[in-house]
């Protein structure tokens, strides 16, 4: 019996892992990882209504600028933001040069 809830506890962390955890508004979440003075993947595909968190594994702070935000996040720390309507939002690191990602978002704006 034992055996069989540490089972199950682990399937459920590697469900969330593999198709993200789901939002209070129905959307999922995606992860940016920002690493070596980039973001991994630099093009990432959601849906609106999901969020995208970006998580600095870098020792350096780095920024995520664009599509009306400005956010700094130091290593360790993540940022997250919810994209709500479809369209393509491109972003950077205003620290470092050549540092760039794109959101692409489908679909319309949640109710």
């Amino acid at each position: 019996m034992f055996g069989k809830k540490i089972f199950l506890g682990a399937a459920l962390i590697v469900f969330f892992l593999v198709f993200g955890c789901a939002q209070p508004n129905g959307g999922s979440s995606r992860e940016v990882t920002m690493a070596n003075d980039q973001f991994f993947p630099q093009t990432i595909q959601v849906n609106s209504g999901d969020s995208v968190i970006w998580r600095n594994n870098d020792s350096d702070t780095h920024t995520v600028t664009g599509f009306g935000v400005d956010e700094r996040v130091s290593p360790g720390q993540t940022f997250r933001y919810t994209f709500s309507q479809g369209g393509t939002f491109e972003y950077k690191c205003t620290i470092h040069q050549g540092m760039s990602g794109t959101v692409i978002v489908s679909g319309a704006a949640t109710p």
